[in-house]
C-alpha cells in the first residue's frame, strides 16, 4: 500500500470515528413543545423543598392556585422525574448507537538477518459494528422518540390529574360553604321560631 493511500485511509477512519458532542438535554425541549401545544407548561426543576408544596418553587409559602399547583406538581412528581431519567437513558443509548468504535492501529518493526527492517502497519475496525450501525441507530432513535412521547404524555396526564384535583377542591369548598349557609339559616330559623 502506498504511503499516500495509507494516509488517506487513516484520515478517513479518524474522520468517521470522530466524537460528536453529547447533548444531555436533547428531547426535553421537544417534549416541552409537545405539551405546550396542548396548553400545559413545561417541567420545572424544583428550587426548594418538595416536602412542602408551597415552598417547592423556592418562594415564600403561598396559596396554590391552578397554575402554581401544576408548577409544583411538575417540579416535584417522582414519576415525572423517572420519565425524564428514562429519556436521558434513551438519549445516551441513541448517542452510543451512532458512534463508531475506535479503530485499532498497530505498528510493528522487525529486523531481518540480511540487514533490512520490515515495518508492519495495521488498521482494524469491527466490521459487524459498521454493518449493524444503521439498524442499531434506528432502533435506538425509535426508543428515544418513544421515551420523549411517554414523557410528554405523563406531563399531560399529571396536568389532568392536577386540574381534576383542583376542581374537586373547589367543589368541596363550595359544598362546605353551602352547608355552612344552610346551617346558619337553620340556626336563624330556630332562633326566630323560639321568639314567636
Amino acid at each position: 500500500m502506498k504511503p499516500a493511500s495509507t494516509g488517506a485511509v487513516i484520515g478517513l477512519v479518524i474522520t468517521l470515528s470522530a466524537c460528536a458532542p453529547f447533548e444531555p438535554r436533547r428531547g426535553i425541549d421537544t417534549a416541552h413543545a409537545l405539551t405546550a401545544e396542548r396548553g400545559v407548561g413545561g417541567i420545572v426543576a424544583p428550587s426548594g423543598d418538595c416536602t412542602s408544596p408551597a415552598t417547592a418553587l423556592g418562594e415564600a409559602p403561598i396559596v396554590l392556585d391552578g397554575d402554581r399547583a401544576l408548577a409544583v406538581a411538575l417540579a416535584c412528581n417522582a414519576a415525572l422525574a423517572a420519565e425524564q431519567a428514562r429519556l436521558g437513558i434513551a438519549n445516551a443509548e441513541a448517542f452510543e448507537a451512532r458512534r463508531l468504535a475506535n479503530p485499532e492501529l498497530s505498528l510493528g518493526a522487525e529486523r531481518k538477518d540480511g540487514g533490512g527492517t520490515r515495518i508492519d502497519f495495521g488498521l482494524a475496525q469491527n466490521f459487524s459494528n459498521l454493518i449493524l450501525r444503521g439498524p442499531r441507530t434506528r432502533l435506538a432513535e425509535g426508543e428515544f422518540l418513544r421515551a420523549q412521547q411517554l414523557l410528554a404524555g405523563r406531563v399531560l396526564e399529571l396536568a389532568a390529574e392536577v386540574e381534576s384535583a383542583r376542581a374537586a377542591l373547589v367543589t368541596a369548598r363550595q359544598l362546605d360553604q353551602t352547608r355552612r349557609l344552610i346551617a346558619e339559616a337553620a340556626d336563624a330559623a330556630a332562633e326566630l321560631a323560639e321568639r314567636y
